[in-house]
């Protein structure tokens, strides 16, 4: 039994060490659902006690999720506070696991205790913060950490999953229809989850696969999703009348609340795959999973850039999240492509690209530390 449990603990100490990583992230979460997370809050004031019905009637664009949440709360008989707070905890888990498996296949000859710790220090990674410069350590500048907004947090492990399935796909010429299903069905859930992935996402597949010459395989993967991103616009913008919201364009108008230098947010949040990206270049690996993956960051953050909410929405930046989201699998795609090539570095720039993925480290796990402890992303 002693020898079984050693061969288990060997084998799968990757995850026993991304999961270490993951659960230095539950208080702060916690402190979110029960003491003073504000967006969680709002979230809870949206759903409590209402119907499908009233649901629609808000205008929510990821109201399934939530009505979901809302049922299980009932049927359980338990506070919506402790149904976010036990699914949002899954979902920051089931990240964890996903970036195993996904460092796993993409560096099969790396150590086990290697592949734990690349696909845990990402869990930590922040954007780089500065006390003085930044009106905010969150709000403005953003962060592949996953925290503050639920259905961000929700949609991440579903969107990495996504992407590691497509980069399967890629791998392999052979038509493989259970894979293909696969892709749609994750495609169709982070949609309902939240829809802004699947926004950035489905523009970048498109095009790569009509390169690719498969446009009709394409076409099958992403129509699905497609209807439900247009029942999501029909209700939140035809239904939301009193309201009067619509998308309208603007040139960083609700970010410019948050952040008074967007560019230099912009550095902040991506300065180390920036600098892995220029390196690669310099090495010339810079592979085409590596451009999907920025093409899918550059159209999000273009959409978050110039659409926005009219109305009682227009400075919650609804039009951010899938930005959010791509970083945080920029962030680990680029630590895998550094490791990747790692031999082809000179002494320098080794160093440089491994200080800056530190400061990353450290502004994260600052950030988790003060959230911890009390001090919300409003306030640091």
């Amino acid at each position: 039994m002693h020898r079984m449990m050693k061969i288990i603990n060997k084998r799968h100490v990757d995850l026993l060490v991304v999961l270490l990583f993951a659960t230095l992230i539950i208080p702060s979460i916690y402190r979110y659902c029960f003491i003073d997370g504000p967006d969680y809050f709002a979230h809870m004031r949206f759903i409590e006690g209402k119907a499908f019905g009233d649901l629609i009637s808000l205008g929510l664009p990821h109201l399934t999720v939530h009505y979901i949440l809302l049922n299980i709360s009932n049927v359980f008989n338990v506070t919506l506070n402790t149904t976010f707070f036990v699914f949002t905890v899954l979902s920051i888990l089931g990240l964890a696991i996903v970036k195993v498996l996904f460092v796993r296949y993409s560096l099969p000859n790396a150590e086990k205790y290697r592949v734990g710790f690349l696909a845990g220090i990402t869990m930590l990674m922040g954007a780089i913060y500065f006390p003085l410069f930044n009106s905010y350590s969150y709000l403005g500048i953003w962060s592949p950490l996953a925290y503050h907004n639920p259905t961000s947090t929700w949609l991440k492990p579903v969107a990495l999953l996504t992407i590691f399935i497509y980069f399967k796909l890629l791998d392999d010429d052979r038509k493989n229809i259970k894979q293909s299903w696969l892709l749609a069905l994750l495609i169709f859930l982070g949609a309902v989850i939240k829809p802004n992935f699947a926004l950035c996402f489905i523009p970048v597949l498109f095009m790569d696969m009509l390169f690719r010459k498969k446009v009709y395989q394409g076409v099958l993967i992403i129509l699905p999703t497609l209807c439900v991103l247009l029942g999501q616009y029909l209700i939140t913008f035809a239904a939301d009348i009193e309201q009067k919201s619509s998308v309208v364009f603007t040139l960083a108008g609700p970010w410019s609340v948050y952040s008074n230098n967007i560019l230099g947010a912009i550095i902040q949040n991506l300065l180390a795959p920036i600098l892995i990206t220029y390196t690669l270049f310099k090495i010339e690996a810079f592979s085409h999973k590596y451009k999907l993956i920025w093409s899918i960051v550059l159209v999000a953050l273009l959409q978050g850039l110039f659409l926005a909410e009219s109305g009682h929405r227009y400075e919650g930046m609804n039009f951010i999240w899938g930005y959010v989201v791509a970083v945080d699998i920029l962030f680990l795609v680029s630590v895998v492509e550094f490791t990747r090539n790692i031999d082809s570095y000179s002494s320098k720039w080794k160093k440089t690209v491994v200080s800056i993925l530190a400061l990353h480290a450290i502004c994260g796990l600052a950030f988790i530390v003060l959230t911890g402890v009390g001090r919300g992303p409003f306030s640091v």
